[in-house]
């Protein structure tokens, strides 16, 4: 199988890109000394939501630089990669009970489901990819997992 060195590129970027954003979101990011007073039994805090989305985000961004590695003779590896780092993070999401971070996760899931479409279309297509969509989504990427670094105390 023969690929595309402009979409083998653009693939490594995205790789790169997320682990970089992903190792952003380390341990020391959470501010242990804000906590909050204990919420109500139905909610999670803020601290602890993040405190249950702090492991799988770094584990991430340790998967998405593995594969950084062969992004350039298996790009489809790398859209595999996203796809799969998506439907786990969502299985996390959907087990949070704060609805801010929840929220902020969803936003970052649909992100990575846009780079990993935006990908897709330049494998399969690299001559009329889309690259200004490829970029946008690597744009809300760092915006959206950004976010979760601000709201978590980053």
């Amino acid at each position: 199988m023969q690929h595309h060195p402009r979409a083998s590129l653009l693939t490594a970027t995205a790789a790169l890109t997320i682990a970089l954003i992903a190792g952003c979101s380390s341990p020391a990011s959470l501010d242990d000394s804000a906590v909050e007073p204990a919420p109500a039994p139905a909610e999670q805090s803020v601290t602890e939501a993040c405190n249950e989305i702090l492991n799988p985000i770094v584990d991430l961004g340790t998967q998405l630089q593995a594969l950084e590695e062969n992004a350039t003779s298996d790009p489809q590896s790398v859209v595999d990669g996203f796809t799969e780092a998506a439907t786990e993070l969502k299985a996390v999401s959907s087990s949070l009970d704060n609805a801010e971070v929840q929220s902020t996760l969803d936003t970052a899931i649909a992100s990575l489901d846009g780079v990993s479409t935006s990908l897709q279309a330049i494998i399969d297509d690299p001559e009329n990819a889309d690259i200004d969509a490829f970029q946008d989504s690597l744009s809300s990427i760092v915006a959206d997992f950004g976010a979760i670094d601000t709201l978590c105390g980053g």
